[in-house]
């Protein structure tokens, strides 16, 4: 009797101490977009930001754990169309400085941005070339916005690296 006892005692032991450890090790994830769908074949789960964990493949289904978005580079966030303005922004990426190139710089003026939306740096555009430097800001992605009267003209998405 006490053999079974103890045997039973080290199964609810062993079996508390797992349910334990599974919740104290369990990931959390904080993101920022994701979704559920159903059909009558199946159902997907998606999470955007998680690291990617593993890739699983088969002959017909391609499964990748985690985070599975393919890296996008995008140059040119926004654009006011009728204000005949040509603009360009260079090098992108950049380590030192970032040069706007208008062929209009009558009342044009720029706001630089960082990734959490603070203004970091703004002038007037005086030239048909502009400098910003980029030099004293960390490594990470800007957006640099253009205006004309006050109005938002184009966005440039810049990564300083």
């Amino acid at each position: 009797m006490f053999l079974i006892i103890n045997i039973d005692m080290k199964l609810i032991l062993i079996s508390t101490f797992l349910g334990i450890s599974q919740y104290l090790n369990a990931q959390e994830v904080v993101s920022s977009g994701g979704d559920f769908h159903k059909t009558p074949s199946g159902s997907v789960s998606y999470t955007i930001g998680e690291p990617v964990i593993e890739t699983y493949t088969n002959s017909s289904n391609v499964l990748t754990q985690g985070f599975n978005q393919t890296k996008l580079t995008v140059t040119e966030v926004s654009t006011l169309n009728n204000l005949n303005i040509e603009v360009s922004a260079y090098p992108n990426p950049t380590q030192e400085f970032v040069i706007i190139k208008t062929s209009s710089f009558v009342d044009l003026n720029y706001e630089v941005f960082d990734s959490k939306g603070r203004i970091i740096i703004m002038n007037d555009i005086n030239e048909s070339e502009t400098s910003i430097k980029f030099n004293t800001v960390s490594t990470g992605i800007y957006f640099i916005k253009l205006f004309k009267y006050d109005k938002e003209i184009k966005t440039f998405k810049i990564e300083k690296q």
